[in-house]
């Protein structure tokens, strides 16, 4: 498997520039196709108003128009950026629906989607505040997540494997298969409270080093119980391993559990310090 074709959120926060040169950089490293994608979003209307008289400005149609002038410039600064970067194979696309639909659309017909970390000080947070987790649970695609802030020149170079023996934890290992093969060091982790009754044998963690090794990666082995918080201590992990990116399993329970129980996916999500890789 490699990555033939990678699709980057567009938008007008601070933190663009940055998602698209990531992107950029897995293009060409991977020989992939790069989609900038810029969802304009719809005007709301209210229904109580009526079609304007014949003559008057159309206020709907002139909202609309704006949204899409906006997200045309998102294109074409994308498209800027990366020519700059010399990625040779890539597109910019304006889509006028709302950003979660948009994304969840486009999502199936790509390897990986390069979004950005919720930013609850920005003042769109309300209205996008769960689009990682819409676009990772819907979208049927890997979901690369970046943090609100941090510079990553390069990620994937020295990578953390959240493991627990799941079809999550596996089909992410498959989608970050990829970047696993060219990563300079692999940690395959395995994090476990010790409140928990269904521990992972030595042996499962074997045999998941021997899948790995079969693909070219020669991961080393964690496994450890814990007592606190799964999420915290895992990005506690990656900081002790000097990681640059997370590899993890995305919703083991339903949404409403992993709500409810406050689960390692809502918490990595959160307080993300290193970009995640995330599957479901």
């Amino acid at each position: 498997m490699s990555y033939r074709s990678i699709l980057v959120h567009l938008d007008d926060s601070p933190r663009c520039a940055l998602r698209t040169e990531i992107a950029a950089g897995l293009a060409l490293a991977h020989g992939a196709h790069l989609r900038g994608l810029a969802p304009a979003g719809l005007v709301n209307v209210p229904a109580r108003l009526t079609p304007p008289a014949s003559g008057s400005p159309n206020y709907f149609e002139l909202a609309q128009a704006s949204l899409n002038e906006r997200a045309q410039a998102l294109v074409r600064e994308f498209e800027q950026r990366v020519r700059a970067i010399g990625v040779e194979s890539f597109d910019g696309r304006v889509d006028e629906d709302d950003t979660v639909a948009s994304l969840v659309q486009h999502a199936g017909v790509h390897d990986l989607v390069v979004l950005g970390q919720t930013d609850r000080a920005s003042p769109s947070a309300k209205v996008d505040l769960a689009l990682p987790e819409q676009v990772l649970m819907h979208g049927g695609t890997a979901t690369l997540v970046v943090p609100v802030v941090g510079r990553f020149e390069r990620i994937g170079l020295n990578v953390v494997v959240a493991w627990n023996a799941t079809r999550e934890s596996a089909r992410a290992v498959h989608d970050a298969m990829p970047i696993l093969r060219r990563a300079q060091s692999v940690h395959l982790t395995c994090l476990e409270r010790e409140s928990d009754l269904r521990h992972l044998t030595r042996l499962q963690l074997n045999d998941a080093r021997d899948w790995l090794i079969r693909h070219g990666v020669d991961p080393h082995l964690h496994q450890e119980p814990i007592r606190g918080d799964v999420g915290e201590a895992l990005l506690s992990r990656a900081d002790d391993f000097g990681a640059d990116l997370i590899v993890m399993g995305g919703y083991g329970h339903s949404r409403m559990a992993e709500f409810l129980l406050g689960g390692v996916t809502r918490r990595l999500l959160a307080q993300m310090t290193v970009p995640v890789l995330v599957s479901h």
